[in-house]
């Protein structure tokens, strides 16, 4: 899978140890031990990414794992704080890409 060949590339080019971790457990952030908090930011922005791209930007709480929405005290049920922080990296994304397209030109 992804996460198992980019760790082994980025273990090849000596990357740091929280590189590696995060890259390695962004799909089982609780076994991160020395960077957590990486692990579960990418393992939401992993699960922004498909919500986006395979879900036609469709929020749905189910597509984020349980403990990442624990990690972040994001309540399944409630999900108005998860809608906001969607629609906020939405939104910076779209400023990112105004900025890359802003570069090019």
């Amino acid at each position: 899978d992804h996460a198992q060949i980019g760790y082994q590339l980025a273990l090849r080019w000596k990357s740091p140890a929280t590189f590696l971790e995060t890259i390695r457990f962004h799909h089982s952030p609780h076994l991160a031990e020395d960077a957590p908090e990486l692990a579960y930011t990418v393992a939401l922005a992993n699960a922004f990414s498909v919500i986006l791209h395979q879900n036609y930007g469709v929020l749905n709480p189910q597509l984020v794992m349980p403990d990442v929405l624990a990690y972040f005290q994001l309540n399944p049920d409630e999900p108005e704080m998860l809608e906001a922080l969607f629609a906020k990296v939405c939104q910076e994304m779209d400023g990112a890409e105004d900025l890359l397209k802003s570069l090019r030109a």
